[in-house]
């Protein structure tokens, strides 16, 4: 073809391309409508709502530069989520709009990615992955934006090394590892991409296989980066339960054959989908077991031998979808194996493999077999209809953590992680007995479960049985010493014995373990206030409060603290900030515009001694006080009348009487009667 017929042809395929696109994303939404009017389910309120970062000044910072500032060190991640609250707060409407549009991106990418690849079908497989229910977890499930963002750039990586393998360019390669690194810095597991863009040199380019090694070599640090400090963050909060402990090398990969299975069977049907699977009893006794990675094996092994006849595409496809699953198919250590061996966010990115070869082989088949030319696109319009009506349904239950957790529950009643969230909300809701058996239920099913030891622990507090609560608060303290929480409850519930000096102890070691936990500075500090141990308590409540700036109990101790130690101004200025938020306060009202007074701020503190008389109208203080800040503003009548209120309150109160002769013998006072 002339290069006048290829322009000529790429002006004519470029509106088919923007319909394309365009009711791709159209479909995406339509498909995610109910998940946009979803709440916040699972870790969102640990991702998000109890996150400091995303409202501390220093925020930012510590996302970058302090690993344990947040759940996870997904910098990235963390920073669009840092953006995002400055913007729209803790609306979860904007992150899931964000989740949405960012998953339709990948759509459109993986377009471009496989139209590049010269892979048929392209346009079918991005839109199969854009209406995939496996995929709703990844996009409706606003801390599973990790998935959904590290996809983005994987999928920008690809496309920059096809532009780089036909270039040679050192920029392109340099935008190749820019696009990798934003990857990793969003989510760790992307890290075997470079060993998928090997495959696809060796696939599509094998002549230039050696000629590409050295710069997809030079990637490998990065990864290797990224699994270092991943450990390194998985060690400071130490998650990793008994039975990950104790697996073997043979239990691991009959893990991994079997979970090999499970994702592609959840692509080929996928339903009953729930957040926690059952974890299967894993038995390097039992024969059939090893059937799972035999026949995963045998899989690989008979495309290999039939590369030659049907081509080496169909091996390629599911051999990116094993390396792809690799870091999560149970050979090394995750978190979510203590509450299962498989999720449906860990294939977001390993299910382009087999949409890829399942979207080429429909085209191929429907061409070889010389059906009828509408046959193909009403095929391909069911199966999108039918994709997009099960993602609208299992998008209906992400509404709230409740209905998510019930529905899970209903498919897999044994779903310790379920139980434990459900009645997590119950307890937040205050509906104690109905929380408890599902944090027993948990426990049951699996009794190291340091949380589920810890929320049951904080039911009992409030319900007064502290030496049951404390047993519990032990436990999760034993089972998870990195975990600040249990420590601060221990404290609490000490504090509330009377055994302060314990207390005092187990709150000092929450604040070790979590310098950036407002609620354990905070419970340190107000214990140092009531032991009068006020530079301490001034120290603590300030870092709480930097942490935690619109909570006003903390900033009301810190006043306190500040005020008993003579620094009044300090103490104003976070009760003036505390009345931003609770004006209805009559003792700061009060204590505010007695200050004002005393540093001739006479208009402010008329003004803050009308709301205080407003709230509490029989207080001699303020009506006295409120006279004179009158006087000395010249509004002589005004005081007079408050002064007068002053005595109607406290007739012989010898202050208010001379306060009152004076103003009437002041020029313009009005005439007694």
């Amino acid at each position: 073809m002339s290069d006048a017929a290829a322009a000529i042809g790429e002006r004519r395929a470029r509106p088919r391309s923007v319909v394309g696109g365009a009711l791709i994303v159209a479909l995406t939404l339509l498909a995610y409508a109910p998940a946009l009017r979803g709440g916040f389910v699972a870790d969102d309120e640990q991702y998000l709502a109890d996150n400091s970062t995303l409202h501390a000044v220093d925020g930012l910072r510590r996302i970058w530069f302090d690993p344990a500032a947040s759940p996870q060190y997904y910098p990235l991640t963390f920073t669009t989520f840092w953006i995002e609250h400055q913007v729209w707060g803790l609306n979860p409407l904007g992150y899931h709009v964000v989740n949405v549009l960012l998953h339709a991106a990948n759509a459109l990418a993986l377009w471009l990615v496989l139209h590049r690849l010269r892979i048929p079908g392209a346009w079918l497989a991005s839109a199969i992955f854009a209406l995939h229910p496996v995929h709703v977890e990844s996009v409706a499930w606003i801390a599973e934006r990790k998935d959904v963002l590290s996809g983005l750039f994987s999928l920008l990586a690809v496309l920059a090394w096809v532009r780089f393998t036909a270039t040679r360019r050192w920029r392109d390669y340099l935008v190749v590892g820019l696009w990798f690194s934003a990857a990793l810095l969003s989510k760790t597991v992307t890290l075997t991409l470079p060993l998928i863009l090997w495959l696809l040199v060796r696939w599509r380019k094998p002549a230039r296989v050696r000629a590409q090694l050295p710069w997809l070599l030079s990637l490998l640090p990065l990864s290797v980066a990224a699994i270092g400090l991943t450990t390194w963050c998985e060690h400071l909060v130490d998650r990793s339960d008994t039975v990950m402990r104790t697996l073997s090398l043979g239990d691991r990969v009959l893990i991994a054959g079997r979970a090999f299975w499970f994702y592609l069977g959840k692509l080929l049907w996928p339903t009953p989908l729930m957040p926690y699977y059952p974890r299967w009893h894993v038995d390097t006794a039992a024969l059939w077991q090893y059937l799972f990675p035999l026949s995963a094996a045998a899989l690989v092994a008979a495309l290999w031998s039939c590369r030659k006849r049907f081509g080496s595409g169909p091996l390629v496809a599911i051999v990116v979808f094993v390396v792809a699953l690799a870091p999560i198919l149970g050979l090394v250590n995750f978190n979510f194996m203590t509450f299962a061996y498989v999720a449906d966010h860990f294939q977001y990115l390993p299910s382009i493999g087999p949409i890829a070869l399942f979207a080429a082989a429909m085209v191929r088949g429907s061409r070889a077999a010389a059906l009828p030319r509408v046959v193909a696109p009403v095929a391909a319009a069911a199966l999108l209809g039918v994709l997009g009506l099960l993602t609208w349904r299992q998008a209906l239950t992400y509404r709230d953590e409740e209905t998510q957790m019930r529905d899970c529950l209903a498919k897999n009643p044994s779903a310790a992680g379920a139980h434990y969230n459900l009645g997590t909300v119950l307890l937040r809701r205050g509906d104690l007995d109905a929380a408890r058996p599902h944090f027993l239920a948990a426990l049951q099913e699996k009794p190291d479960y340091a949380d589920a030891h810890n929320n049951l622990g904080v039911l009992l507090l409030r319900q007064e049985h502290l030496a049951d609560a404390m047993a519990h608060f032990t436990e999760a303290a034993q089972l998870q010493p990195f975990d600040y929480r249990p420590q601060q409850n221990l404290g609490a519930a000490l504090e509330r014995l009377g055994r302060d000096d314990e207390a005092k102890q187990h709150y000092a070691a929450a604040v070790r373990i979590a310098p950036n936990a407002a609620e354990s500075q905070g419970g340190l500090g107000k214990l140092l206030l009531q032991q009068h141990e006020l530079d301490a308590a001034t120290t603590h409540l300030a870092a709480a409060v930097q942490l935690r700036p619109e909570d006003v109990e903390l900033r009301t101790s810190l006043a306190q603290a500040l005020e008993l130690q003579g620094k009044t101004e300090g103490a104003m200025e976070q009760y003036a900030v505390v009345l931003q938020t609770v004006p209805a306060n009559f003792a700061m009202q009060a204590a505010l515009a007695t200050y004002l007074l005393q540093h001739g701020r006479l208009e402010e503190s008329v003004a803050h001694f009308a709301i205080a008389a407003q709230l509490q109208p029989d207080a001699f203080d303020v009506h006295n006080n409120w006279g004179a800040a009158l006087g000395g503003l010249g509004r002589v009548g005004e005081a007079i009348v408050q002064f007068k209120e002053a005595l109607r309150i406290k007739p012989n109160d010898a202050d208010a009487q001379g306060n009152l002769a004076q103003a009437l013998a002041q020029p313009g006072a009005p005439p007694t009667r």
